[in-house]
């Protein structure tokens, strides 16, 4: 079993061999991995520690060797997986020395909260020989900047294992190693306070008071000399005790070590320097504290600062207000909320710079996530910023005690009423700033409410920045007492208007581009300014980047707040963001296939962290709150399970009632998630959306789901149902290529060719005459009669001549020979053919749609050929067109198309006109281009040739020329699409509108 160690020189080791792996590089790799085992590794972050200066132009290369030779030495013990943006090791924690030793460190803190010292003592041993080696010892010469980062976290591990097990020697009464223990530890980290501390105690418990004594003053000198400091409150606690013989700390049943006595106040000592341990970081900053001084030269008003603050103004005017109103002691507490990012702790350091200027005392505490069980730690940085605030009694409690180590008792109120009373009594104006206030502990957040209910008659301004995406049920009492005090104000800050974003973004961006980057960030001040970023080179702002760039920085924000969230989250958000835009909540829930429990939990905690909002509509649905946020989720996902998800998601559309195949979502996941799904399925539901799409889409997009139907059946070994799929495919695709680019276009003859082939060869096995044979068969002879390919008619009637003893068959014969005819110009002979198919359709339920419109439409053709045929013709032209309009807007604008040439032909301005206005607008929108020219010329041969009054003679002949010049280019468009049939009608058409303008030639 292979284990990895980052405490000694790097490595990889078999039973406590280790294992030959290369070069330092090699092992760095590994220790970036190993450190952050389970969680991904970004590729730059790599590259920065690999080659922190320039990398080669190999470097993603030779960082893709790394990877493959770590895949093969741990073979199946650990997997080095791909995961956007980088990646990750997946290996147990309990094999990797740095896990292994911090989860014995939180045993042996939990262990010695609950009285066990013994077992604290053995954990905390194990895990000292897990650390007791220097961190990344091998790669400490040639590190990066990554690795001395990380040499800086192991050993605070390190010495926060040593402590503890100091703690836990004095627990168990063994006060002389611990003697010795503390003293090495003072070796490594003298300036630790905390060790001293240990040492003290530990010589005081061995009968050594003198020599405890002495070393606090050594630490004192030390302390002077370096950091120009005094002893702190820990220290100077414990010499105060050792002097007073104090019993509490005599021995292990005394009350343990210095760090878990209690104050005689109910203050509880310890280190803020190691609050419990958060994953492989124990330790948060000692003091983060921010003291905001001096003025502002020219303030005279509370002025935006930086892009950031664009759009508003109307909140620094509350603002401004506010702290007018404290100069005259009329006090406020304000909570600017809003998500992270939005620009809340922008606006209060601007808030504070102000305040500075115009004479405020100001001092700024954050609280932090990793020390809410740490009391008071965002007031120990307030108090501590305030000038001359006295040092007595609570305050200097507050103020100087180290954090301590368990939440407060109710006794400690008196307390925080006595420090509110204090702060609201300082005679000068000032403004206390507590960021991150959703992160602050429940003492701060008592002490916080009893200053907002004296704040209305005091010099103060207190202001909280409240992260809405991470707040929870904690604040909910903290929020409901500060509505009572009368002076609590609540500001949201929500994304900037697309009006404000030019001024942030400092540059002249097109309203295309600008209304994507909102969209793609609602606003967010802090996403807005990571595009620019990421669009800006050195030549300047790339603005059209603004549209597309994805920032790593970006993606690291929303990849940290989903880290965060409880089981069950990554999974409902990569889901969402597949099923995106229109996010079903049924389907994501479908498909996420998460226990209903855990479902609701993760939905909630997405909704809270503002990653995704719930819509409760008719059908609920979920989206992103930013649509970057759902870029970054699909960046993370692998093509395969990407694939995997959205096929996922279109059966589910496809299994649901009311699922519509011709929904543009169902035909984005099916194209999407095609190799995934069983071809046909695809092909099926690809032929529906066609079909019933044609309500909806363009001609273009149909035109795009059959080609994408045609490549799934080529790919697809044949089947007992593939003729009969590839039959319909190929007469839908001839079809649409026909109305787009025109009948005689090449890839429409071969696919009517091949539908005709594949019906043939039906009929030759025996295959039943059913609708969809017919209907090849009538669809090969309009794609030959349209464009006059008489011969080949012929050489169709032939193929089918043997198949003419079916009734249905006998007379679809009849309808390729009257096309024949009609294409010869035999129109009295075609009459009766056509008559004779269009009869047997009241008989035959197989007799396809194309064959009832088309059917007429050339009996229309022919009867107009006639001297008295005109109405015949009109009449047989209306029902052509009431029965493709019971089909879709394509096919009743394919059928106004004919009628309004039939009309053309008989003479009749009046329907031509009227029918080819029509069909212009449906076979434009439709992008059937060839009808659109055919309408396009008799439109124009109707306004061109209509009868002119002497009234209107010289706005009438304008219009006419109008009307002529659009004959001529409809017409150029009509015989650019190949050979026609009704050539010679159109020809003429053309030739009336010249003359009617006077252009004879």
């Amino acid at each position: 079993m292979l284990s990895v160690r980052l405490y000694g020189a790097v490595g990889v080791f078999a039973d406590g061999v280790e294992v030959p792996m290369g070069s330092l590089k090699q092992r760095a790799v590994l220790a970036l991995l190993a450190l952050e085992a389970g969680r991904v590794v970004s590729v730059d972050r790599l590259l920065d520690e690999l080659w922190p200066d320039t990398p080669p132009t190999t470097a993603i290369s030779t960082l893709q060797v790394y990877l493959s030779r770590l895949r093969r030495l741990f073979g199946d013990d650990a997997a080095v997986l791909r995961r956007r943006p980088g990646y990750a090791l997946e290996m147990s924690a309990d094999r990797i020395d740095v896990h292994r030793a911090v989860r014995l460190l939180d045993a042996g803190r939990a262990a010695l909260q609950a009285g066990d010292a013994t077992a604290a003592l053995a954990a905390l041993t194990t895990a000292g020989e897990l650390t007791s080696a220097p961190a990344l010892l091998n790669l400490r010469d040639q590190a990066g900047p990554v690795v001395e980062r990380e040499v800086g976290h192991l050993t605070d591990i390190d010495l926060s294992v040593r402590e503890l097990h100091v703690e836990a020697l004095l627990a168990t009464g063994q006060a002389a190693p611990a003697v010795d223990r503390s003293r090495a530890l003072i070796a490594a980290a003298p300036l630790r306070e905390n060790a001293h501390v240990l040492l003290m105690h530990a010589l005081y418990r061995s009968g050594r008071q003198a020599e405890a004594l002495g070393a606090f003053d050594k630490v004192r000198r030390l302390l002077a000399e370096e950091l120009g400091a005094d002893p702190g409150p820990a220290l100077r606690r414990l010499h105060g005790q050792i002097l007073q013989h104090d019993p509490s700390i005599e021995d292990a049943a005394g009350g343990g070590s210095a760090t878990l006595a209690e104050h005689d106040d109910g203050i509880v000592l310890g280190s803020p320097s190691a609050p419990p341990a958060t994953g492989i970081t124990p330790t948060v900053a000692t003091t983060p504290t921010v003291a905001i001084a001096g003025r502002v030269a020219g303030a005279a008003g509370l002025e935006p600062d930086g892009g950031l603050l664009v759009g508003r103004d109307a909140t620094l005017q509350q603002l401004q207000v506010a702290l007018d109103a404290a100069s005259a002691g009329h006090g406020s507490l304000w909570v600017v909320e809003g998500e992270a990012g939005v620009g809340k702790t922008t606006l209060a350091g601007a808030v504070a710079r102000h305040a500075s200027a115009i004479g405020f005392d100001v001092a700024w505490g954050r609280a932090d996530e990793a020390a809410l069980d740490v009391p008071y730690w965002v007031w120990q940085q307030l108090l501590r910023a305030l000038p001359d605030l006295p040092g007595e009694g609570g305050i200097a409690a507050l103020a100087g005690f180290p954090a301590p180590s368990k939440p407060p008792p109710a006794g400690w109120l008196p307390l925080v009423a006595a420090v509110a009373d204090r702060l609201a009594a300082v005679p000068s104006a000032t403004l206390l700033v507590v960021d991150d206030v959703q992160w602050a502990d429940d003492a701060s957040l008592a002490l916080l409410v009893e200053l907002g209910e004296r704040a209305g008659l005091a010099r103060l301004v207190v202001m909280c920045t409240h992260r809405t995406d991470a707040t929870d049920s904690r604040l909910l009492p903290f929020f409901s007492r500060l509505a009572r005090t009368g002076v609590g104000r609540r500001v949201e800050l929500v994304g900037l208007a697309p009006a404000d974003l030019p001024a942030m973004i400092g540059a002249a961006v097109p309203p295309d581009v600008l209304a994507a980057v909102h969209e793609r960030t609602n606003g967010n001040p802090f996403f807005v300014a990571e595009l620019v970023k990421a669009a800006t080179t050195a030549d300047g702002l790339d603005v059209a980047t603004l549209a597309t760039a994805l920032p790593g920085s970006v993606r690291d924000v929303v990849l940290a707040r989903c880290a965060a969230l409880p089981s069950g989250t990554r999974r409902l958000l990569d889901t969402a963001a597949v099923a995106a835009p229109t996010g079903d909540l049924g389907v994501v829930e479908a498909v996420a296939r998460l226990d209903d429990a855990i479902f609701d939990n993760a939905l909630d905690a997405a909704v809270r962290a503002g990653l995704l909002v719930e819509h409760m509509t008719t059908h609920p649905v979920v989206r992103f709150g930013h649509s970057l946020i759902r870029e970054v989720m699909l960046a993370q996902l692998r093509p395969s399970a990407r694939a995997r998800l959205h096929a996922a998601v279109a059966m589910e559309l496809l299994a649901r009632p009311v699922a519509d195949g011709a929904d543009s979502d169902l035909v984005h996941h099916l194209l999407n998630g095609s190799a995934y799904l069983e071809p046909s399925v695809v092909v099926s539901a690809l032929v529906t959306a066609a079909t019933t799409g044609l309500y909806r889409f363009s001609i273009d997009t149909v035109e795009r789901l059959l080609r994408r139907a045609l490549q799934v059946l080529a790919a697809t070994p044949q089947s007992p149902t593939s003729p009969g799929q590839e039959l319909a495919v190929q007469l839908m695709f001839g079809r649409t290529v026909a109305a787009r680019i025109g009948w005689p276009a090449a890839e429409a003859q071969a696919a009517f060719a091949r539908a005709a082939d594949l019906a043939v060869a039906a009929l030759a096995v025996g295959e039943p005459v059913d609708e969809l044979c017919l209907t090849a068969v009538a669809y090969v002879a309009t794609a030959l009669a349209i464009p006059g390919e008489s011969s080949s008619l012929a050489v169709l009637a032939d193929r089918l001549q043997p198949h003419a003893d079916d009734v249905a068959l006998g007379r679809l014969l009849d309808f390729i020979l009257g096309c024949r005819c009609l294409v010869d110009g035999a129109a009295e002979a075609a009459v009766p053919l056509l008559r004779a198919a269009l009869d047997h359709e009241k008989s035959d339920a197989r007799w396809s749609l194309l064959l009832r419109t088309f059917g007429r439409a050339y009996l229309g053709l022919a009867l107009s050929a006639a001297p008295d045929g005109a109405g015949a013709a009109l009449a047989v032209a209306a029902e052509a067109v009431e029965v493709g309009t019971g089909e879709s807007p394509q096919d009743r604008g394919a059928m106004l198309t004919w009628r309004a040439v039939i009309a053309a032909a008989v003479g009749d301005h009046a329907i031509a006109e009227a029918d080819a206005a029509e069909a212009l607008e449906l076979t434009r929108a439709g992008g059937m281009a060839v009808y659109e020219s055919f309408a396009g010329v008799v439109h124009g041969w109707a306004q061109a040739t209509a009868a002119m009054t002497e009234v209107d003679a010289g706005a009438a002949l304008a219009a006419r020329v109008a009307a002529v010049d659009r004959v001529i280019a409809a017409h150029a468009r009509y015989r650019a699409a190949g050979r026609h049939a009704i050539d010679p009608l159109m020809d003429r058409l053309k030739a009336e509108s010249l003359l009617a303008a006077g252009r004879s030639n």
